[in-house]
């Protein structure tokens, strides 16, 4: 690395917490409300694989690169905080765009477990046999229908659903897909949470079954499972509150998954949580991507 120039002064701002990323030809430097600069024109290759063979090959170091990672995580959600950003509408809380619409409504089910049961009960399970609409109606009602309706804030409708989420963002859409359900085809299916309606997304039935492969393969399922849901994930919704926020998106994709996951339990159903990420193609927003899924089915007959 090169030296500062002897007896040059730092003045400025008291220190900032930062995340600094070293590549094979650059150095990003990252402030904790989300501003980054390139230090491209400062650090040769020669000089960037100088500083990762040091920090690799050091003896003094005291963990794991990977300790050092989630410990760099752990320090950027101590210092998240809510902070206005000024950032235009980006999402105000309309319905889904489509006219290819299935309603759910009136397949929902009123049955259900106490949560004790549930909890006493729950495993993971890689055996998914078919499933009916009925319970996919009543797994994604049960969850993320849109009950209230909040103030619009730095940019996005603030909602209130039956599953938390930081700031009331609610980042995820819910995509369905499913060949064994005849209503749904070789289609995926995004979940309305304003309309509590199913509407066909514009997936090839290929990428659909890419997808649905690359989960059968992460989470080595036992045979095709009745269906898959995707949590498909705008992050800027997240971050126009929260500007270091991206690991706010992740804890609550995993809070969702959680939810989705009992309530497959509940209606005697098998499900696995797969962490797969990227599987599903982009909407053509830069910060949409799928952020985890569920397999979900009936369990075996013998």
């Amino acid at each position: 690395m090169r030296e500062a120039p002897r007896g040059a002064t730092r003045t400025g701002p008291s220190p900032v917490n930062f995340t600094l990323r070293v590549e094979s030809d650059r150095v990003i430097v990252s402030r904790d409300d989300g501003a980054s600069v390139i230090l491209n024109d400062s650090l040769s290759q020669r000089e960037a694989a100088e500083l990762l063979d040091r920090f690799w090959s050091s003896r003094t170091a005291t963990r794991s690169a990977d300790t050092a990672g989630a410990l760099a995580v752990c320090a950027e959600a101590s210092m998240m905080r809510p902070s206005e950003t000024g950032r235009g509408i980006s999402w105000t809380g309309r319905p889904l765009g489509g006219d290819d619409r299935l309603a759910l409504g009136s397949l929902v089910s009123s049955k259900s477990r106490p949560l004790r049961e549930l909890l006493a009960n729950r495993r993971s399970r890689r055996h998914l046999g078919p499933i009916g609409l009925e319970a996919i109606a009543t797994i994604l009602w049960r969850t993320s229908r849109v009950e209230v309706l909040g103030p619009v804030v730095d940019g996005v409708q603030v909602t209130q659903r039956p599953v938390p989420s930081a700031g009331g963002r609610h980042p995820h859409e819910l995509v369905v897909a499913s060949a064994s359900i005849e209503q749904l085809g070789d289609s995926a299916w995004a979940f309305d949470p304003f309309t509590c309606e199913l509407v066909r997304q514009e997936y090839l039935p290929e990428q659909v079954t890419a997808a649905t492969s690359a989960v059968m393969e992460a989470g080595q399922l036992a045979s095709t499972p009745g269906a898959v849901l995707f949590l498909r994930t705008d992050f800027s919704r997240t971050l126009s509150r929260y500007p270091a926020g991206a690991a706010l998106v992740w804890r609550d994709s995993g809070v969702l998954l959680g939810a989705l996951h009992l309530c497959a339990e509940d209606l005697g159903l098998s499900s696995c949580l797969v962490a797969t990420s990227g599987v599903l193609q982009p909407r053509g927003e830069s910060l949409w991507v799928d952020t985890g899924a569920l397999a979900l089915g009936s369990p075996p007959t013998s």
